[in-house]
């Protein structure tokens, strides 16, 4: 705010007034990266899956995603239950490896 002139600050009053919306372009900068890491993300995997493979790709066990993603420690074994047989796999090391490949894909 302190960098703005009082002309921009009175056009934003309006604008918001008139029902528009006013982001700071570095907010705007913030939102578009994270668009755009979505949007390069597997289509086949919501970010909470992409967030569990990746930390099982590095060796976490369960507790520690747990403790890192702030999760029950069975949700995020029913997590991985779940990915090993999206992906068709029978093991941890399996889907480390599966997710290790897939991004080297890209």
């Amino acid at each position: 705010m302190k960098t703005i002139d009082s002309e921009a600050i009175v056009s934003a009053i309006i604008n918001v007034h008139n029902g528009n919306h006013i982001l700071d372009p570095m907010v705007v900068g913030k939102i578009f990266n994270e668009i755009k890491k979505e949007s390069i993300a597997d289509p086949r995997f919501p970010a909470h899956e992409v967030q569990i493979l990746e930390l099982i790709s590095i060796g976490k066990t369960n507790k520690e995603i747990s403790l890192q993603l702030y999760l029950a420690e069975k949700t995020v074994r029913n997590y991985v239950s779940k990915l090993m047989k999206k992906v068709s796999v029978n093991n941890r090391t399996e889907l480390a490896l599966f997710w290790t490949k897939e991004k080297s894909q890209k």
